[in-house]
């Protein structure tokens, strides 16, 4: 029954985004990105470092995690420490650009979920993410 509430909500968000106009695509992976403001220029490529804002929710609407008032995240575009959803959705955006990430678990915490240093469960395990991002800038 857990999974069906997840899913309904991910077809809910998914469909809002739709019928809003936004550009979706879906990647080969499994990655949903519906762009909602367009970027200008270039888009990085591994190796390249990015500096950006996000905020992670459950399917179930809970944030997990965010830095949305915080001081911008950076990583190298390819670290296998990054979860492989944002590896590859950041390479689809320009700098500026806000987007959704609806990632599925291959692409996020797969079966080990993520914990907090505490041993909180923040994401339980094989969990579909959504994540609203933006690309501030790369180089």
């Amino acid at each position: 029954m857990k999974n069906l509430f997840a899913f309904i909500i991910f077809f809910l968000a998914l469909q809002a985004a739709i019928a809003q106009k936004h550009d979706t695509i879906t990647t080969p992976s499994g990655l949903k990105y519906v762009k909602i403001k367009e970027g200008k220029g270039p888009k990085p490529k591994p190796g390249q470092k990015v500096k950006i804002y996000f905020a992670g929710t459950l399917p179930s609407g809970v944030e997990f995690d965010s830095n949305v008032d915080a001081a911008p995240y950076k990583f190298t575009i390819g670290d296998p420490k990054v979860i492989p959803g944002w590896n590859e959705g950041f390479q689809l955006m320009s700098a500026g650009e806000k987007a959704v990430f609806i990632l599925p678990p291959s692409l996020g915490y797969g079966k080990a979920g993520y914990k907090d240093d505490d041993g909180k469960v923040l994401v339980p395990q094989n969990s579909y993410m959504i994540f609203r991002v933006e690309l501030i800038s790369f180089k």
